[in-house]
């Protein structure tokens, strides 16, 4: 009888278990890959494996697999994949670019400050951008920044506190003369970099306090740069009579800012800006004229396309983290309440569908935005408020459609954890990525009508590829053009080529 017990709890425990399972291998080579490390999340608890010797791993879980897997080896780009297996996940050899740094004498130039930039599409503009974060040459001058995708990149070196100006390589202020370093999958390029002492302008003026006000001390300014590559910002203190000097600038468009607390301010701080040009001569003489940060109000209307009556809808506007939401009445009318002068982005969301950011929560699509006369950008919906009077806000809405396909390789197998990319050129309207499931199955919701061009990527980690214009230009025939109707659309079969693979 406890024999009996035994066998029957062991049989149920064995089918209460979930076996995930599956190949690593090289995407570049097709060879399995040992020692690679899986993980997965199943509530509270992780649970890992090594690949073996063929490359192949086996989780077995107490419930099923909801999150997916994560795959990462020495070496390699990160992965992850959706399914219960077998599957085959390939990895990415990442790139690198090492090599010395060395001051205009030819002696190493240590504590230098090393990052990656390429170019993105962002907001229907390209603009650099960091690739895989910097590094920071040793007492020998050498540095390596590792873990990049194949691509081509530009190397932006920095001198913190020491004699240098920021420079591009190979030594120019000017990204037009800057040399292009292109890397492919798992190839480490040599590039040594020969510091230039390079002459900038200096930015200098005075900040005007309010009539009346007290003398605020410890009012900062900066230089932050616009659309910039490495998000660069230069400071410098006030003086006791209101003047600064920022030294060592290179050329490109700032805004020069001055506040007396924290950025974002608050209501009552000091602030001050102005948009500066610099190039190779000084910019003296500037006034900042500073003024208490008052709030304002923002009406706004949301409007569907068609005059489709107005559906419940949230909108948001975010700056640094801060989320200031109202809810749009019957007519579509809504009012954001003390807003400071900062730069906001619109969000949506339609509540009474799901929660904010939830893939179910997009029935519709944001496909214009405007405040006052000004167009906005539909991908971000981005505006500045200057503190004085603003709007209207006026968002339209159209309605969208759900888009579902599969995704298969060459030998026609599912292809599970694969990114799919939908891109309505000139547009600025794109819908978000959709993920493959264990059977290569995805569904891309809302998407708007409209003749799209459609990539896959391997690795969901790297989706940003599709924002690189130089990649868009060597795959933009991989997949044919598929065009959205209104209304019902027919499944899509993708098949991925054997060198994505």
């Amino acid at each position: 009888m406890k024999a009996l017990f035994l066998l029957v709890a062991l049989s149920a425990a064995l089918c209460a278990q979930t076996i995930t399972e599956g190949d690593v291998v090289d995407s570049t080579t097709g060879a399995p890959l040992a020692g690679a490390y899986v993980s997965t999340r199943v509530g509270e608890e992780t649970l890992a494996a090594n690949t073996d010797s063929s490359g192949h791993f086996r989780l077995s879980l107490s419930q099923p697999l909801v999150g997916g897997i994560q795959v990462y080896r020495a070496g390699f780009l990160r992965s992850s994949a959706v399914g219960i297996g077998p599957m085959r996940v390939a990895l990415t050899p990442q790139a690198a670019i090492s090599g010395k740094v060395l001051d205009e004498d030819g002696f190493p130039a240590e504590n230098v400050v090393i990052e990656a930039l390429r170019f993105r599409q962002i907001n229907s503009r390209r603009q650099l951008k960091s690739v895989g974060g910097n590094t920071q040459a040793n007492d020998l001058g050498e540095y390596r920044l590792a873990g990049l995708p194949a691509g081509r990149y530009y190397l932006h070196v920095t001198n913190p506190g020491g004699r240098h100006t920021a420079q591009y390589y190979p030594g120019t202020l000017d990204l037009r003369e800057a040399s292009v370093i292109e890397v492919k999958a798992g190839e480490e390029r040599d590039v040594g970099i020969q510091l230039v002492k390079l002459e900038a302008a200096r930015v200098a003026g005075q900040v005007v306090l309010p009539a009346g006000a007290t003398p605020v001390h410890g009012i900062a300014v900066s230089l932050q740069t616009v659309d910039s590559p490495s998000g660069a910002q230069f400071h410098a203190p006030m003086r006791e009579d209101g003047t600064f000097t920022i030294s060592r600038v290179p050329p490109g468009a700032y805004v020069l800012r001055a506040v007396s607390g924290n950025y974002p301010p608050a209501a009552s701080d000091l602030l001050a800006e102005q948009r500066v040009e610099v190039g190779a001569m000084d910019v003296r003489g500037i006034v900042l004229n500073a003024h208490p940060v008052e709030t304002v109000d923002l009406a706004g209307t949301v409007v569907f396309e068609g005059g489709a009556k107005p559906r419940p809808v949230v909108i948001g506007i975010d700056s640094c983290c801060r989320i200031i939401a109202a809810r749009a009445d019957a007519n579509g009318a809504f009012v954001l309440k003390a807003l400071l002068p900062v730069h906001y982005s619109v969000k949506w969301w339609q509540p009474d569908l799901a929660k904010p950011g939830s893939p179910e929560a997009a029935h519709v699509v944001l496909s214009a935005a405007r405040l006052g006369d000004k167009e906005l950008p539909v991908s971000d919906a981005g505006f500045e408020l200057d503190g004085g009077s603003a709007g209207p806000l006026r968002i339209t809405f159209t309605a969208g459609v759900a888009l579902s396909g599969k995704v298969l390789d060459e030998a026609g197998r599912p292809v599970a954890g694969a990114t799919v990319v939908f891109l309505l050129p000139l547009s600025g309207i794109n819908p978000a990525p959709a993920g493959t499931g264990s059977e290569g199955v995805f569904i891309c919701s809302p998407i708007l009508p409209g003749d799209y061009r459609v990539y896959v990527l391997p690795d969901p980690d790297h989706w940003e590829l599709t924002q690189d214009p130089d990649y868009l230009k060597a795959h933009e025939n991989d997949f044919p053009p598929v065009r959205v109707n209104a209304g019902a659309n027919p499944s899509l079969t993708l098949h991925v080529p054997a060198a994505q693979q």
